[in-house]
């Protein structure tokens, strides 16, 4: 993940808060190549794994759930903080631990198989 701290160092701003922005290669505009780069990494870390799914929330970490499931050929599953209209009979609630700011949140998903 060395090249992940790099492009941070060149490309991330810092705003008031401590908070990181990472647009030019994340957020509002995406570094294709690099983000699947990040996903083969992730998926070296994680070989020898039994990974059924990638799961993320519905915001920045779709984009490299992606490319991480192209790398280890399973599906991405994201989670809404908000139950939606559309996935009404579908729903799963899933109980997850913050991990960067303290909590327990319920993120609702479409049931998968």
């Amino acid at each position: 993940m060395k090249a992940l701290e790099e492009k941070i160092l060149a490309e991330g701003k810092v705003y008031p808060g401590n908070i990181l922005k990472v647009g030019s290669f994340l957020n509002h505009q995406l570094d294709v190549e690099f983000l699947l780069q990040m996903g083969e990494e992730i998926a070296r870390l994680f070989q020898g794994e039994k990974i059924t799914k990638i799961i993320t929330i519905e915001a920045s970490g779709i984009a490299i759930a992606m490319a991480a499931a192209v790398h280890i050929k399973v599906p991405v599953v994201f989670a809404k903080k908000n139950q939606s209209a559309n996935l009404s009979q579908i729903i799963t609630p899933l109980k997850c631990i913050r991990i960067l700011t303290t909590g327990i949140t319920t993120l609702y998903s479409a049931r998968s198989s």
